[in-house]
C-alpha cells in the first residue's frame, strides 16, 4: 500500500497548477484514509483552501483538532503550497442518519488509516 500511496502522490505533485482542483480532492482521500474521507468530503479548492462538507460537529472537531497534520500530509502528497488550509462547507439540510433514527445520534469519531 505505501508504494501506491507513494506513487499517487507523485503523479498528484506533477498535475500541472490548471489541474490543482482535482489533485487536492485526490489528495484529500489519500491523507484522510477511508474512514475519515467517509465523513468528510472535499468539495472544492478556492485560493490553496480546501473545503470540506463535514455534516457531524463532532467530525468538524476532530479535524480541528488534527488540521496541521492534515496540511502536513497535503503538502506531502500535492507540494507545498497548493492546499494552505481548510474550511468547511455550510451544513446541507439532510434527512437524518441512520444512528440518529436509532437514538444513537453522537458517535465518538475515530481517526485511524
Amino acid at each position: 500500500m505505501d508504494t501506491l500511496r507513494t506513487s499517487l502522490a507523485a503523479a498528484l505533485r506533477q498535475m500541472p497548477p490548471t489541474a490543482a482542483e482535482p489533485a487536492a480532492l485526490l489528495a484529500w482521500g489519500l491523507v484522510a484514509g477511508p474512514h475519515l474521507a467517509a465523513h468528510a468530503a472535499a468539495e472544492e479548492l478556492d485560493g490553496g483552501i480546501l473545503r470540506l462538507h463535514v455534516p457531524e460537529a463532532a467530525w468538524r472537531r476532530e479535524i480541528e483538532a488534527f488540521r496541521p497534520e492534515l496540511l502536513r500530509q497535503l503538502a506531502a502528497v500535492l507540494g507545498p503550497d497548493r492546499v494552505v488550509g481548510l474550511s468547511f462547507a455550510p451544513p446541507r439540510a439532510t434527512q437524518p442518519s441512520v444512528a440518529a433514527a436509532a437514538g444513537n445520534s453522537e458517535q465518538k469519531p475515530r481517526l485511524c488509516k
